[in-house]
């Protein structure tokens, strides 16, 4: 497994990064973190899942 850095040459001929342009629900951002932060705020509200029972199989 290799990080990702497909990337670079697309930044030098001016383009987004391929994952960001290909994410259909426009989750993924890219860019100056101070400009995300002043579009997004500095804090993300994230609900937390609730404890589920096991969904395994009863043997």
């Amino acid at each position: 497994m290799t990080k990702c850095d497909g990337y670079l040459d697309r930044l030098e001929k001016g383009l987004m990064p391929i994952c960001v342009e290909a994410c259909s629900q426009r989750a993924i951002e890219f860019g100056d973190i101070e400009e995300l932060r002043q579009r997004q705020g500095t804090n993300a509200v994230v609900e937390l899942f609730q404890k589920q029972q096991s969904r395994l199989p009863r043997s």
